[in-house]
């Protein structure tokens, strides 16, 4: 009887343990969004400066189409980010301005499953901590880089999407984004995705 209960201690054990295992957990969040077509997210974003030692606080959305057409609206102040794999729009309403700029790569928080693509390469991963409803995941990357120091991912359970990610630099300054509601395959307009400098809006290129 102890052997058999022993028995079944080692199959949950094996069964459960699996499922907390980083690299399975971020194959099955690279799964979720492999094959969307669309993604919509509202989130929150919190940048606290470790110099100044003050954080800004805003709310966002993001509309995201593949292959790579985005957009993410920011308030306080209002900014727009209209953008593909080659060109940035950046629209700032109050100051009637928009800058254009070339783009070599997407933003992390609106393509995830980009970003996480081969992160065995770039990135060393680690299960930081589970709750009832996520899993922290560390990733640090193997090469220095100039625009972060490590990443933390926030993994919901039930649907294996990201609902966090917060990016810290090497003097400990945190740029944190809290996903309230992700979509996957949502209706998103076409026009949403385009962008023509309205009459009057003074146009910068870089």
């Amino acid at each position: 009887m102890r052997l058999f209960a022993v028995s079944i201690l080692l199959f949950i054990c094996a069964t459960q343990c699996y499922a907390l295992d980083v690299d399975g957990i971020i194959s099955k969040t690279i799964a979720n969004y492999e094959n969307m077509k669309t993604l919509y997210i509202e989130f929150s974003n919190v940048l606290c400066d470790e110099v100044s030692g003050t954080c800004n606080m805003t709310d966002g959305v993001i509309y995201f189409k593949k292959p790579s057409s985005f957009r993410l609206e920011m308030e306080n102040p209002e900014q727009i980010y209209i953008g593909d794999s080659y060109t940035l729009w950046i629209y700032i309403p109050a100051e009637k301005r928009a800058i254009k700029q070339s783009m070599t790569e997407l933003p992390f928080q609106v393509n995830p499953d980009l970003f996480l693509r081969d992160y065995e390469e770039r990135f060393t991963a680690t299960l930081m901590e589970e709750t009832e409803e996520t899993y922290m995941i560390r990733l640090i990357p193997k090469d220095s880089t100039d625009v972060y120091d490590r990443i933390n991912l926030d993994i919901a359970k039930d649907q294996y999407t990201i609902v966090g990610i917060a990016v810290f630099d090497d003097i400990g300054s945190e740029n944190k984004y809290s996903f309230h509601k992700v979509e996957i395959d949502a209706k998103i307009s076409k026009k949403l995705l385009e962008f023509k400098p309205p009459s009057g809006v003074r146009v910068d290129e870089y």
